[in-house]
């Protein structure tokens, strides 16, 4: 079969490429199989032996997905199930991408590996929660499938939780829908196969970014964009120092016009203690602006802070984040319990 197109992904590193070992069978590709590798890094594939197309590692520091491929786009991989007598699954037409990352809900926040403790967002990615860096980045490659190949930006399935999504799941198709299928689905959705993978992956947040809208929404012209992120959890932090929230996406990057609030818990702060916040924005990793401050008393019991801006624009290439201090003269210390940013931004 004649491949059309180009076939290897822009920017896409070929320093693993298997299609010399394992030749595979030459398609046109129209459905696109997403999976999670239940790792933080490039895994080995065994040698190639189980490798899909292509794979998104995140690079946290950059915010971006650094992409590998391992086969021509339009070349079967090897990363499903086929069983003999059933349907063709690798060589039905199908480009497989893996996504660096775990999709078990456990791992929603923190994940226990090699006896050390991650965090989601930061370390590694749980597919139910994408940093929005994260987002853009895959609807960029669905926006190119569509474009190059023709892949439609669909997908009309329901992607479920792991472990909830493994087996007899309820959605995985049958197998004279499978050879019918067009667009974007998960392994889960596979006939011959029980993986449950990628869980509950934002499907359509995904082809909304492809389209060309916000990863975080699905709102019309006019109307504002939003982006909610939760506040990660910290212990044992020092009274009198000014202390980054860490998010698990970016709040806004640049340039918006923006107004939101930040709402965060905090526990073992003095009654009547000053606390302190305020935004700020970073462009190429430093600092370039700093807003106005918002001061909070500290109360009985916990305290909660409210972060608030009505309105301002965030500078393009710059990134919006949050920062408080806690005035203790007796310098001890509090936990910050946990925290929701509420962003409506118009680009």
């Amino acid at each position: 079969m004649t491949r059309s197109g180009p076939q290897k992904y822009p920017g896409a590193s070929t320093s693993y490429w298997y299609g010399k070992k394992y030749p595979g069978s030459a398609m046109e590709t129209n459905v696109v199989v997403w999976h999670s590798t239940e790792g933080r890094s490039l895994p080995s594939y065994g040698g190639g032996g189980s490798a899909p197309n292509l794979t998104a590692v995140p690079d946290f520091a950059a915010e971006r997905l650094k992409w590998y491929q391992h086969f021509d786009f339009d070349v079967s991989s090897r990363a499903l199930v086929n069983k003999a007598g059933g349907v063709e699954t690798n060589t039905l037409n199908v480009c497989q991408v893996e996504l660096a990352g775990t999709c078990d809900r456990r791992n929603a926040e923190t994940w226990r590996l090699g006896g050390r403790t991650y965090r989601a967002g930061t370390d590694y990615l749980y597919t139910g929660d994408l940093p929005g860096w994260a987002v853009r980045d895959l609807g960029a490659f669905c926006r190119w499938a569509g474009e190059k190949h023709g892949v439609p930006l669909s997908s009309g399935l329901t992607f479920k939780t792991y472990p909830d999504s493994y087996g007899a799941n309820g959605v995985r198709m049958s197998g004279s829908r499978w050879s019918g299928f067009r667009g974007h689905c998960g392994h889960q959705h596979v006939p011959e196969n029980d993986h449950g993978d990628p869980g509950s992956f934002p499907m359509t947040a995904i082809l909304n970014a492809a389209k060309g809208g916000a990863p975080d929404s699905e709102e019309g012209d006019g109307m504002p964009r939003h982006n909610n992120p939760k506040v990660k959890a910290a212990k044992g932090r020092v009274a009198n120092d000014w202390h980054t929230l860490t998010f698990t996406s970016t709040p806004l990057s640049g340039g918006a016009h923006y107004s939101g609030t930040v709402f965060f818990r905090l526990r073992g702060v003095p009654a009547g203690a000053s606390v302190q916040a305020r935004f700020f924005e970073t462009t190429g990793g430093r600092r370039s602006k700093t807003g106005d401050i918002v001061e909070r008393a500290g109360t009985e019991g916990d305290t909660f802070v409210d972060l608030s801006n009505a309105g301002a624009y965030c500078d393009a290439k710059a990134t919006l984040g949050a920062e408080y201090v806690v005035f203790d003269p007796r310098g001890g210390r509090h936990d910050l319990v946990s925290g929701l940013g509420q962003i409506n931004y118009w680009k």
